[in-house]
Parts: C-alpha cells; structure tokens; sequence
C-alpha cells in the first residue's frame, strides 16, 4: 500500500473515531444523525475555498519574514480563512429545523470541523504524507474543537439570546492562529502547539457537560411544570 494511503487512512480513522463517538451520543440523547453527517460533509467541502484562498495568499506573504511572517500567516491567513469559512458554514446549518437544542451547536461545530480536517488532510498528503502522522494527532481534535467553541457561542446567541458569538469565533481564530504560529516558529515553543489541543479539549468537555446539565434541568422542569 502506498505510503499516501498509510497516512489517509491514519488521519481518516481520526476523524471517523470521533464522528462515531458523536453519533453514539446523539442515539442516547436524541438529535438528528443526518444532520451530524451533512455538517461533516459541509466541512469537507469547506476546505477546498479555504485551500484555495490560502494558496492564492500565501505567496504574497514571502517577503515578510521572522516572527511577523510567521504571526501574519497563523493567524491572519490560515485562523481567519479557516474559522471564517468554518464559522459561515455553521451558521447556515444552524439555520436547519433540525438544530434544536443547545448542544447541537457543539455536535455539529464537531462535526464539520472532523470533516474540514480530513478533507484539509488529503491535501497535505499530496505534497508530503509523513506530515499527517502528526496531524492526525493534534491537527484533526484542534480543526474539531476550536470551531466547537463558536458552536457553544451560536447556540448561546440562538436559544439564551446573548450575543456571543463573535467572541466564540474571536476565540477560536486566536486558538487557532496560536497552534499554527508556533509550529512555524519551531524550535521548544512548537511543543505549545501540542499543549493547544488539549487545553481546548477540557475547555469544550466542560462546556458540552454544562449544556447539557442545562437541558436537562430545563427538560426535568418543564414535566414537572405540566
């Protein structure tokens, strides 16, 4: 088997991992599985504008070099392009009757950002497949959890009406920019990359267990109420 297929399949088992994970979740708490699967699919096909607009870009950055160059391109091309395109696209599947609790939000910015990764990850492979051995550790959970923050945010803006989803999405452009600025530093600070992941993903377990908690209360008061 080639060495680009290795390298898809460690990636693609990754995201399909976790997708699986989501799934089993929304079997036991309800939800629309269809949905979860669209938004992984829309994530795929969000990569490919975002590839091209970063291809197109980045060229035009080579001439500014050291830690500018470096902050330039994390966050103000790959966090911007990235997170917008992610952020856009969750805001239309909001949009569906079938996003209908709280939660949703975080499912489904899970969800397209697994799909997002692994699409973004085919094209890495095409031009050096030993770099997906290390994604698939820390790029696929970061593509999938720094969206799940603006998740949390838009159903916070949809379902309690406060208006945060453009801290969410601030938020997850920094995370974002911040896992890419260090690994294009390099050297001992391209460990920090690695230490991002995680910390966004007791940041999201807490807000996905808080939600819920929260569904639940309102569910156990409204049969009580009736």
């Amino acid at each position: 088997m080639p060495l680009i297929a290795y390298a898809l399949l460690f990636s693609g088992i990754a995201s399909v991992s976790i997708l699986l994970v989501l799934l089993r979740d929304i079997r036991v708490r309800g939800g629309s599985s269809a949905l979860l699967l669209f938004s992984f699919a829309a994530g795929f096909c969000a990569a490919f504008p975002a590839w091209f607009l970063e291809k197109e870009i980045l060229p035009m950055t080579k001439w500014i070099t050291g830690i500018e160059g470096d902050a330039l391109r994390a966050f103000c091309i790959a966090g911007l392009i990235e997170e917008g395109i992610k952020t856009l696209t969750l805001i239309a599947l909001s949009w569906s009757k079938s996003f209908r609790r709280p939660s949703d939000g975080i499912r489904l910015a899970l969800a397209l950002g697994l799909g997002f990764a692994f699409s973004e990850n085919i094209f890495f492979s095409l031009e050096n497949p030993l770099t997906l051995l290390l994604r698939g550790i820390t790029s696929v959970p970061l593509h999938a959890l720094a969206p799940a923050i603006t998740g949390w945010t838009l159903s916070q803006s949809r379902f309690a009406y406060k208006p945060l989803l453009p801290f969410g999405f601030t938020a997850a452009l920094i995370l974002h920019g911040a896992y890419d600025f260090f690994l294009l530093h390099g050297g001992p600070p391209r460990y920090i990359s690695f230490a991002i992941p995680a910390l966004l993903l007791f940041a999201v377990l807490h807000l996905f267990r808080r939600t819920r908690a929260l569904e639940n209360y309102a569910r156990r008061k409204t049969r009580s109420g009736n």
